[in-house]
């Protein structure tokens, strides 16, 4: 989870390849999506997969949260909006994030 600062954080198999991925958004809002080997290490470099992840107080997953047995992103700004980030399936996202919530500053 993000809470603020860069942050690192798993949300399953991200780019359908059955295999766990993690993800990691840096000082300047980058994300970048680690592609898990399914032995405890990474395969290839690193992806740059979305910019203005700064923009969030808290980032998570909880995996798959649409019910399309891809894993998605719930993101929650400083004024309690949160997000949804749908997952493609295929170490990106699929349209474009929808508010699904407010309040959610009162949650640490």
């Amino acid at each position: 989870m993000v809470t603020g600062h860069p942050g690192v954080f798993s949300p399953g198999d991200f780019t359908g390849d059955g295999k766990a991925d993690t993800l990691a958004i840096t000082r300047s809002g980058l994300l970048f999506l680690y592609r898990g080997n399914g032995r405890g290490g990474f395969t290839g470099s690193r992806t740059r997969i979305g910019t203005g992840w700064g923009a969030f107080v808290k980032v998570f997953s909880g995996g798959d949260f649409t019910g399309d047995r891809k894993s998605d992103v719930l993101a929650i700004k400083g004024n309690g909006s949160i997000y949804l980030y749908r997952g493609n399936g295929r170490g990106g996202f699929t349209g474009r994030p929808t508010r699904i919530g407010t309040g959610w500053s009162a949650f640490s």
